[in-house]
């Protein structure tokens, strides 16, 4: 019965069973960020940090197999296309991946896949995230390979990324050009985009997400990118060198994409 309804369905009503069964949804088209952030709890909710935080130490005393957005999850799942694109890049820079993870959590993507990259010339993961996700990733989760920073100079003034990596995140900052002009004004080599949303009509739109109870409870503001309008902030530095899809569910207006980058010359 399920494969029929699933050879039948519209796929319209497919995107909505697999938003809804995501635990997230997005509502309605706002002016601007300041509007939709009117009527938001916000980011920086003690409830996020704390879910965030003790699902990721479940994982690291061996409770499950990875955490992604407070959820523990007991299968591997790697993120292949991700992967792919990091290892493309790391094998023109000569075996050296040197990784710039913005907004990147406890280093949820470093865990996940770190057992890929074990074989690197050079390895290293640094991520760039808010004052209590850096303090408690310092104390709890970093080692040789993976450190924390609070902000993208912080992290240049000390290593030196061949990758910059924005992984689920441009879509939740109120001006998600400010960290891609911090790294094209570093010139660091290579740019990496994943699980973004784009919408399909090509025009910003700017909504409310409402995360399930069952995650946390919170709502917050959250941007559908252009796809053009993100090649012309990046150029004319940096080139396209490949589009993916990614692994989010689509929604009924926007799907979600992975993106590489490369600087020119």
């Amino acid at each position: 019965m399920k494969k029929i309804l699933h050879d039948i369905c519209p796929p319209m009503f497919k995107r909505i069973y697999l938003e809804r069964k995501s635990g997230r949804r997005w509502r309605g088209s706002y002016p601007s960020w300041d509007d939709a952030a009117r009527l938001c709890t916000g980011y920086d909710s003690e409830i996020i940090f704390s879910r965030v935080k003790d699902a990721a130490l479940k994982v690291k005393e061996g409770e499950g197999a990875y955490e992604r957005d407070a959820v523990v999850f007991q299968e591997p799942d790697y993120c292949w296309q991700l992967v792919r694109s990091l290892l493309a890049i790391a094998k023109q820079s000569g075996g050296v991946l040197r990784v710039l993870d913005y907004g990147g959590s406890l280093g949820s993507t470093y865990f996940k896949n770190r057992v890929l990259f074990s074989n690197m010339k050079e390895f290293h993961w640094s991520v760039v995230e808010q004052p209590p996700f850096v303090h408690f990733g310092r104390e709890h989760f970093a080692d040789e390979n993976l450190d924390f920073f609070e902000s993208i100079p912080a992290c240049l003034a000390v290593r030196k990324p061949t990758i910059a990596l924005f992984s689920a995140v441009l879509g939740y900052l109120s001006d998600p050009a400010m960290p891609l002009a911090l790294v094209k004004q570093a010139e660091i080599p290579n740019i990496v985009i994943d699980r973004t949303g784009f919408m399909r009509s090509d025009r910003e739109r700017i909504t409310i997400q409402r995360v399930g109870d069952e995650i946390y409870p919170a709502t917050y503001p959250f941007r559908f990118l252009s796809r053009t309008q993100l090649q012309k902030l990046l150029a004319p530095e940096y080139g396209e060198s490949g589009a993916f899809t990614a692994f989010d569910h689509s929604t009924r207006f926007a799907d979600f994409l992975g993106m590489t980058f490369y600087r020119k010359g």
